[in-house]
């Protein structure tokens, strides 16, 4: 699992909590990752506003009927939402848009998410030789091999002949 595919699943599993780990705790953000946290907070606050609307509507005795199917559907229509938005984080999808909230994600986000990269670079970590403790994708160093030493020269001949 890549960091980015955590965090979207941190975003659509933990609510408010997991959205704002992601885009307070994490300084290595792309659009999609912010996309996907700031979707997850529309989603949320959506829910908590129509279920707060809906349960102001049921205090009106005629439309008590029809909030008796209003919020089953409501909380339905929300976990669908976030099931979604979780199979496009799997998926790596590169449209993070979901039906509705998307475009409302946009919106109201797209000045933080205009800022922010398309894609992070990260730095590859080498792999090290468990052997030799150098990095698998450099070669070793090679240890200095000794040369042999030079022979000596022979030492002149001393050709003192007397005539």
């Amino acid at each position: 699992m890549n960091n980015s595919v955590a965090k979207g699943l941190l975003s659509y599993l933990l609510g408010v909590v997991g959205p704002l780990i992601v885009i307070l705790a994490f300084k290595d953000n792309n659009r999609k990752d912010l996309f996907h946290a700031y979707q997850s907070i529309v989603i949320t606050v959506a829910g908590i506003v129509a279920y707060v609307a809906s349960s102001i509507l049921a205090m009106i005795p005629i439309v008590q009927i029809i909030t008796v199917i209003l919020i089953p559907a409501i909380g339905i229509f929300l976990f669908v939402l976030e099931i979604l938005g979780i199979v496009k984080v799997c998926k790596d999808d590169p449209d993070p848009k979901l039906i509705l909230v998307g475009d409302l994600t946009e919106s109201i986000f797209g000045k933080q998410l205009s800022a922010a990269p398309e894609t992070v670079a990260v730095p590859q970590q080498p792999s090290f030789d468990p052997n030799t403790g150098q990095p698998v994708n450099q070669p070793a160093p090679q240890a200095p091999v000794e040369q042999p030493a030079a022979p000596e020269a022979p030492a002149p001949e001393n050709n003192d002949q007397t005539l």
